[in-house]
């Protein structure tokens, strides 16, 4: 880990680009770029030149969450006990006709990426030769559900956000 607030977020998108049913959600072939379309702390919801989003949907958003246990073991030396994170998936509306349908597909996607979480969170070597961060439960803090265009510039998009314990 790169650091006791950076460290967990790395981890994080390590253990999600390893998931097949992430890499389906963000439409990449492969974990290199599935971990450019997870963001951490922030995506960038401003435009280029030719009006497309700089952090286009769909996407993934990791942050910090309210804890971060940390404990001296050493003389000079400190670890990471756990803490949360939040984790945010967002994804374009499928259908917009069918609101409905879209947001069931979003939910089917989001089952599909916790059991895949599940399957390997703590266990299993990374690419960074650490094992997948060890993800000891979540809760749903918003979400799922669809956006207001009228509050989102225009946008019409689903969202999900997760507190997720890691440890």
């Amino acid at each position: 880990m790169s650091g006791p607030l950076q460290g967990p977020k790395d981890a994080s998108a390590e253990i999600l680009a390893a998931v097949a049913a992430v890499r389906t959600f963000l439409g990449v072939p492969n974990a290199t770029e599935a971990d450019e379309r997870i963001h951490r702390p922030v995506a960038d919801d401003r435009v280029d030149a030719g009006g497309n989003l700089i952090h286009p949907r769909p996407r993934i958003i990791i942050a910090q969450g309210p804890t971060l246990t940390r404990t001296k073991i050493g003389t000079t030396t400190f670890a990471s006990e756990g803490g949360t994170l939040f984790w945010s998936f967002e994804k374009d509306v499928s259908d917009p006709d069918d609101l409905r349908a879209s947001l069931a597909a979003f939910e089917a996607e989001l089952d599909a990426i916790w059991a895949g979480v599940e399957a390997i969170a703590g266990i299993g070597t990374a690419p960074s030769g650490n094992s997948y961060m060890n993800v000891e439960g979540f809760d749903l803090a918003a979400g799922p559900g669809t956006t207001d265009p009228e509050e989102e510039d225009g946008e019409l998009f689903h969202g999900a956000m997760f507190l997720v314990e890691w440890r």
